[in-house]
C-alpha cells in the first residue's frame, strides 16, 4: 500500500512483511495508462514482451478482430490483457464483438485485479497462460478510479462472448475466482487452478454469474484444488467457497472435474437444464453437490 502526500510532496509506503523502506529501496511506477492500446485496429500480433506497473492494463484492445497476443509477461498492472468488443450497440442493433482473439502462452504475476479481462468474445481461444498471485492483497487499488469494479477484483480469466474456449490455463493464488466465464456456447476445459477465492467466501473456482437464461457452457476436465474462501469452517453455510459455480445459468454441462479440498464442491443457485456427470470430488467440509433456490424462470 501507498500514499502519496501533495503537500508535503513525500510518498509513504507499507511493505507487505511489515518492515519500513530503507533509503536504498527502489519504487517502480508507470505513469501510462497501457503499455499498448489499439481502437478499431484489426490483425494484431502481440508477442514476447515484459509489460509492468501499468495503470490499467498492459494491454488494452477495444474492437479488434484477428488478435494474438502470446508469450508475453506481465506484472504489478491492473489488469494484464483488458479487451472488449463494445459495452453499447452500434446503429443496427447489433453487438460488436471481438473475432479471433487468441491469447495463448503468457505470464500475469501480482496484478491487481484481473489477469486476462475480456468481453465481447466470439470464435476466440484463450489458452495455456500462468497466472498468479492474481488481486491476493485486500485493498490495493487506485483510488478514485472508474474502472474498479466490484466483480473483477482478484480473478484470473474474466470473460463474455459466445462460441469461445478457455483451456489449459494455470491459475495458482486468486482473491477470488480463477475464470468467471459468460454468455453462450463457452467451453471451459483442462485448466489447473489452485488456492482460489483468498479473500472471498460467496466464491468459486470457476463462478459464472449470471443471469444468462440461453446460455449453454461446458466445465469439462478441469482439476480445482483449494477453493476455501476467507473462512474455511462450516458455519458459514451456503455462502462456502465452492469448486464449480453455476449463478443464475441454465444449459450447462458440468462432467469429468476433479475437485479437491473445497467446502462445496460443485454448487448449482438458480439453475435449470444443468447436467452434473463423472466428477470426482473429494475432501469438501460441508457439501460434494449443492443446489438451492427454484425461482429461476425459463
Amino acid at each position: 500500500e501507498w500514499y502519496y502526500d501533495s503537500v508535503a510532496k513525500r510518498i509513504y509506503v507499507w511493505l507487505p512483511n511489515g518492515t519500513a523502506p530503507s533509503p536504498t529501496d527502489a519504487i517502480e511506477y508507470s505513469s501510462a495508462y497501457y503499455g499498448l492500446e489499439a481502437w478499431e485496429q484489426d490483425n494484431i500480433t502481440v508477442n514476447d514482451l515484459d509489460f509492468r506497473y501499468q495503470q490499467i492494463a498492459g494491454i488494452r484492445l477495444t474492437r479488434s478482430d484477428n488478435i494474438i497476443i502470446e508469450r508475453n509477461d506481465f506484472y504489478g498492472c491492473r489488469h494484464g490483457i483488458k479487451g472488449s468488443g463494445t459495452d453499447s450497440w452500434n446503429n443496427a442493433g447489433v453487438e460488436i464483438r471481438c473475432q479471433n482473439v487468441q491469447i495463448k502462452n503468457n505470464t500475469a504475476q501480482y496484478t491487481i485485479r484481473t489477469g486476462i479481462y475480456y468481453t465481447n468474445l466470439e470464435a476466440s481461444t484463450i489458452s495455456n497462460n500462468l497466472l498468479n498471485n492474481i488481486g491476493i492483497y485486500n485493498g490495493v487499488g487506485q483510488t478514485g478510479s472508474s474502472d474498479l469494479g466490484y466483480y473483477d477484483f482478484g480473478i484470473g480469466i474474466a470473460t463474455s462472448g459466445q462460441n469461445y474456449t478457455i483451456s489449459t490455463n494455470r491459475i495458482k493464488n486468486s482473491g477470488r475466482a480463477a475464470i468467471t466465464p459468460s454468455g453462450n456456447l463457452v467451453s471451459i476445459k483442462n485448466n489447473v487452478t489452485d488456492n482460489t477465492c483468498l479473500n472471498y467466501n460467496d466464491c468459486g473456482a470457476i463462478y459464472a454469474g449470471g443471469p444468462d437464461l440461453t446460455g449453454i457452457a461446458t466445465y469439462e476436465n478441469n482439476i480445482i484444488r483449494n477453493s476455501y474462501g476467507y473462512f474455511s469452517y462450516k458455519d458459514i453455510g451456503s455462502k462456502g467457497a465452492r469448486g464449480i459455480y453455476p449463478d443464475f445459468n441454465n444449459n450447462e454441462i458440468i462432467k469429468n472435474n476433479t475437485i479437491i479440498n473445497t467446502v462445496i464442491g460443485i454448487g448449482l443457485t438458480n439453475s435449470k437444464n444443468t447436467k452434473v456427470t463423472g466428477n470426482t470430488i473429494y475432501n469438501s467440509s460441508l457439501y460434494e453437490l449443492y443446489m438451492n433456490r427454484k425461482g429461476n424462470p425459463g
